[in-house]
């Protein structure tokens, strides 16, 4: 089985999916390999195999990659142009949260403070890091770049012949195994906690309060053009 982990932002929890799934499959054989798929800001296909010192394949080389590997497979994506051709043996996950202002906000934090990765907590802070007002510009047009990235995801996958499976950070990790159809392993140290950030939003941007009433005001239009479930 191959698995596409979709998340168009970033902050969505995906890495709680990928992470644990990676370590299920390792001890499947053949040789179990991971891809990692970042942003790309001309849409361009770029495709990192962090098994092998992060060896980048570009453009159709990665997409045929994609297309051509047998055995099984966890893609972490942040770029639906980066995508298999076919629906042969792969499950198309999107990994989202219901409360999307909460993954904008998220991001700025990431951004400011310089920690990418929730399990290094808060060991590699930039210099100076505090807290900040967000621009609500900003945030607004980041809202809108992350509805139009969910919808051609889903779009691509229904082209495809499939179905995306949604997964929300605000599911049970119990939930995440049954949507997936796997069991995770017990003992292999990634479980639900370990991407969570103690880097809180509501503890650094000054004006959340603000963007939280900007987002509620607005609720019923993101309802109506997101894809998965917002709250």
């Amino acid at each position: 089985m191959k698995y596409y982990i979709f998340s168009p932002k970033g902050r969505t929890g995906s890495k709680r999916i990928f992470d644990p799934l990676s370590v299920k499959l390792n001890d499947r054989p053949p040789a179990f390999t991971r891809f990692s798929i970042p942003e790309s800001s001309d849409d361009r296909c770029y495709l990192m195999r962090p098994d092998h010192d992060n060896v980048v394949y570009v453009g159709q080389d990665g997409i045929d990659m994609l297309d051509t590997w047998s055995s099984p497979i966890a893609a972490h994506s942040h770029n639906s142009a980066c995508m298999p051709t076919s629906n042969d043996d792969w499950k198309f996950i999107l990994s989202a949260r219901k409360r999307k202002i909460d993954c904008i906000l998220s991001g700025f934090v990431a951004r400011e403070s310089g920690v990418y990765h929730p399990s290094v907590k808060d060991t590699n802070l930039k210099e100076g890091f505090g807290p900040f007002e967000a621009d609500m510009n900003l945030v607004s047009s980041l809202m809108e770049d992350y509805i139009a990235q969910e919808n051609a995801y889903v779009e691509k996958v229904r082209a495809l012949g499939s179905e995306p499976i949604v997964i929300y950070m605000e599911d049970s990790f119990d939930t995440v195994q049954e949507k997936l159809g796997i069991s995770f392993k017990d003992d292999a140290g990634v479980h639900d906690t370990h991407t969570i950030s103690n880097l809180k939003a509501v503890d650094y941007v000054t004006n959340y309060d603000a963007i939280q009433a900007m987002y509620d005001e607005n609720l019923s239009d993101y309802q109506s053009r997101f894809f998965s479930d917002t709250e």
